[in-house]
């Protein structure tokens, strides 16, 4: 979700399918100069937008410390819920047919949960 729109507005607004999209958001496809000014257009942003949390001091680091850079500030800001990993989690869950083994499955990531939790509330 980027200010407001999710993938499919943006595709709609750019004339593009909802998986190109993705390919964008998960670094699969790059994004070139014209498609990201048709983007930044799409959301009334300016260009600029896209860069506004990049370190100043970036220019000074190799190409691959600044990939490493870039990486980490959109990984770090993604929204769980909008992760392929949490996809793929729902789908095999509810890939489990039996609804007794689905719900202990369920009890058991809550268990872990919870005591993940309280380990890191002990300081552990």
């Amino acid at each position: 979700m980027l200010n407001g729109f999710g993938q499919t507005e943006i595709a709609n607004l750019l004339g593009i399918t909802f998986q190109q999209v993705q390919k964008y958001e998960r670094g699969t496809n790059r994004v070139s100069a014209s498609r990201l000014y048709d983007i930044a257009q799409a959301l009334k942003v300016p260009v600029s937008y896209f860069y506004d949390d990049i370190p100043r001091d970036l220019t000074d680091k190799s190409i691959a410390q600044r990939n490493k850079i870039v990486t980490q500030l959109f990984v770090s800001r993604e929204d769980p819920m909008q992760r392929r990993e949490t996809l793929e989690l729902v789908r095999s869950y509810y890939g489990v047919e039996d609804d007794v083994l689905r719900e202990r499955i369920f009890e058991l990531i809550k268990s872990i949960s919870k005591y993940n939790g309280s380990k890191t509330d002990r300081g552990i």
